[in-house]
């Protein structure tokens, strides 16, 4: 059964009130009061608008997460998509990058990509 098994079946409400803790497990930088703070507490940093993100997806969709940041929408993604879906973690900051790799592993996902990539209008690359 999916952690987020209610989405589309019950209100926000219903949804928030159904959880105890945070549904994943995360690495989060100790000195991250801001975005992290709320991960740990929430589980996302806006947990309505993962909700209703999540409720479009479905089994085996392709979505892409453009600036992953600490994958507070990457984790439930994989999860919605299931193994057959495919969630692309855009995340140009390589520690930021490796937090977000941590987080999937720790939480079991093997259906994340995470391209060492930024994007932007123009094709450019540094060092």
């Amino acid at each position: 059964e999916q952690l987020h098994g209610t989405i589309g079946s019950d209100s926000w409400e219903g949804h928030r009130r159904s959880r105890d803790r945070a549904p994943h497990a995360f690495v989060l930088p100790f000195y991250d009061t801001n975005i992290g703070h709320w991960m740990k507490q929430h589980g996302s940093m806006n947990p309505l608008q993962s909700y209703e993100m999540q409720s479009i997806l479905q089994p085996g969709d392709t979505v892409i997460d453009v600036g992953a940041n600490l994958g507070c929408y990457t984790l439930p993604f994989a999860e919605r998509v299931g193994a057959a879906g495919k969630v692309i973690a855009v995340e140009p900051f390589r520690w930021l990058r490796q937090i977000v790799a941590s987080n999937v592993a720790i939480n079991g996902l093997s259906n994340v990509w995470l391209p060492p990539v930024g994007l932007g209008a123009a094709r450019a690359s540094f060092e």
